[in-house]
């Protein structure tokens, strides 16, 4: 199977998942290979040498794509397996992508962040509409929307002070948080 083939592949089986977006699933060109990257964590390189192209999987997946018995390790980097680039292989990847994927999502990291750019709809709504769940989980204004509390937008009821209005306007006035 071509590369490029491949890569689109394991692309089509990641938007399954609920937790799938453009910036969560990359491949990323280095001198030599590729490097297929779900959320944050490296998980295949993809080498084009002259005697064919090979797979290198990242140790820790190596269980969740069923790839114990293919792998060969050396003593340079035994942080990543070296399979040979065949159907089986290619099999085993495409049908252990999704499983890979949601184990890296599920164990990034959330960074913490006051609101993002949806801001207005999520106080309108009176609920986070971020479309990635991880991300929506570092949003600190999310908390503030689940006890009730909306800064902004025709919901607003929070004031600043008692001289303006409940819902000042589209944007509304920021409260004071201490």
């Amino acid at each position: 199977m071509e590369i490029s083939i491949f890569e689109e592949k394991i692309k089509e089986r990641l938007k399954k998942s609920k937790y799938y977006s453009e910036h969560n699933f990359r491949v990323k060109s280095n001198i030599g290979y590729k490097t297929v990257w779900m959320c944050k964590a490296a998980v295949i390189k993809i080498r084009e040498q002259k005697t064919g192209t090979r797979l290198e999987i990242a140790k820790r997946f190596l269980k969740t794509f069923h790839l114990q018995k293919e792998a060969k390790f050396i003593k340079a980097s035994h942080r990543w397996a070296k399979t040979p680039y065949t159907d089986a292989v290619i099999r085993k990847v495409l049908v252990g992508a999704r499983a890979v994927f949601e184990e890296c999502y599920k164990e990034g990291s959330v960074e913490i962040f006051g609101c993002c750019s949806k801001y207005i709809e999520c106080s309108d709504r009176r609920k986070c509409v971020h479309s990635d769940i991880k991300i929506a989980e570092g949003c600190m204004y999310k908390l503030n929307l689940e006890e009730g509390r909306i800064f902004y937008g025709v919901n607003c009821n929070v004031r600043e002070n008692s001289d303006v209005p409940k819902n000042a306007g589209r944007q509304g006035k920021q409260a004071r948080l201490w």
